[in-house]
């Protein structure tokens, strides 16, 4: 698997370069234009990202860590959505009961905002 996405990850830049060698400054002040030159972009980052990745867990010490990782972060999802869904809940109550008083909940993103500041205070 690794070798094919070092195939990709070459193919990506050999195409991104040859593209980005005829950019021209008009080409920049184009929105159009640049925005496919981002997204152009994006896909060399991730492809190199994949690249490092595939890499890595081709090394059995990597691997070991890397899946641990992956296994603490798949554990830890279900406690990051109640938390969100709890904080979304109380942010929403919490503005209906201070919106007028604290600026701090006069809308949905000031609340949740600091009722999750609120969480890492004790951090």
């Amino acid at each position: 698997m690794w070798a094919q996405v070092d195939f990709v990850c070459a193919g990506v830049n050999l195409v991104s370069m040859s593209l980005f060698t005829k950019m021209t400054p008009s080409n920049l002040l184009d929105q159009n234009v640049k925005k496919i030159f981002n997204y152009l972009m994006l896909l060399v980052v991730f492809a190199t990202w994949a690249r490092l990745i595939f890499f890595v867990l081709v090394i059995a010490s990597f691997s070991n860590i890397l899946m641990t990782i992956k296994q603490m972060v798949g554990s830890g999802t279900d406690f990051f959505v109640i938390l969100m869904m709890y904080l979304f809940m109380m942010s929403t109550i919490m503005m209906g009961l201070f919106q007028d008083s604290a600026i701090s909940y006069s809308n949905i993103f000031n609340s949740l905002r600091t009722m999750f500041d609120a969480v890492l205070g004790s951090y």
